[in-house]
């Protein structure tokens, strides 16, 4: 069972705070003791997402199952442990901004216990001092080709020569600040992004809005346009019951006709009261058919009727 001690290291109001936690010398003995907590008594680690630095020397570990993915987390002190592999889980809680790792003072024995370290990207330091994997031929030309991306081992970098504590330090403060801006920058990016999409949201409501408006305009206006029409046809109608009735008040004849005034009333009949020529002309034809004529060109010569 886990140190009861280390619970008081565990209190945060707010887990997403803190960005380095010591638990050094606390009685863990697995990560999933400080990972599979009731809320109410600590924090769980899987809880401290920003945590950026984390230590657990001495702690009596013996076993990495379950290890939080901490997306930040950049050194990890494991220092003088009972751990003898089981290095797949860090590999498998995806710390891929882990740089610094120290197994130093554990009981791991065999290079193939370390092979899970290659699936770290930036792991660039790793400390194995007084491990009995370091008494193996060929230890460190093996380990250094095995995880390429390794820049120093147990203090040395790639050549044999020390690595300045103090110079490296300095480099990976320079990488935190750098660090720090590009979190800093993807945090604007994606609240920028955040309000463009609302803007664009917002500008493609007021285009349905207009859109929305002319058709609206449109239709009332074509409804406009018909109601005008009827109106000038029912005053067409009325006008020519007018004509008719005038025409029947004064005794002459109404006729239809095929004649149309506009384009609107076609097909319609329309009455116009007759041409004058054409109703002597058909006074004319009447006299012809009832037999009766004028005065006659003999009538006109008869001597008798000559006044001399």
């Amino acid at each position: 069972m886990a140190d009861q001690d280390f619970k008081n290291k565990l209190q945060f109001k707010d887990p997403t705070e803190p960005e380095e936690l010591i638990l050094d010398n606390k009685k863990i003995m697995a990560i999933s003791n400080v990972t599979n907590a009731d809320k109410n008594d600590f924090t769980p680690l899987t809880d401290l997402i920003n945590l950026r630095s984390l230590s657990m020397n001495r702690t009596h570990l013996y076993s990495l199952e379950g290890f939080p993915t901490l997306p930040k987390l950049r050194r990890l002190a494991l220092s003088d442990n009972k751990l003898t592999g089981g290095l797949e889980a860090l590999a498998d809680a995806k710390l891929e901004k882990l740089i610094h790792l120290d197994l130093s003072g554990n009981k791991i024995n065999d290079l193939s216990a370390l092979e899970p370290l290659c699936n770290l990207p930036n792991l660039k330091h790793l400390s194995l001092f007084e491990c009995p994997v370091t008494q193996k031929a060929n230890y460190r030309d093996a380990l250094l080709e095995m995880i390429p991306q390794l820049y120093s081992l147990d203090q040395h970098d790639r050549k044999g020569d020390p690595i300045d504590s103090e110079d490296e330090s300095d480099a990976d403060e320079e990488e935190d600040e750098e660090e720090e801006e590009e979190d800093d920058d993807a945090d604007v990016v994606q609240s920028n992004g955040h309000a463009d999409s609302e803007d664009v949201d917002e500008n493609e409501e007021n285009e349905e809005n207009q859109e929305a408006e002319i058709s609206e305009e449109a239709a009332s206006e074509e409804d406009a346009g018909s109601e005008s029409d009827r109106d000038a046809e029912t005053n067409d109608n009325e006008e020519v019951s007018d004509n008719e009735e005038e025409l029947e008040a004064s005794g002459e004849e109404v006729t239809e006709t095929n004649v149309v005034p506009k384009s609107r009333d076609k097909g319609k009949q329309v009455a116009f009261p007759p041409d004058v020529d054409k109703r002597e002309e058909s006074e004319s034809e009447s006299e012809v058919e009832s037999g009766e004529e004028g005065p006659g060109i003999d009538y006109l010569l008869d001597p008798v009727r000559l006044i001399i």
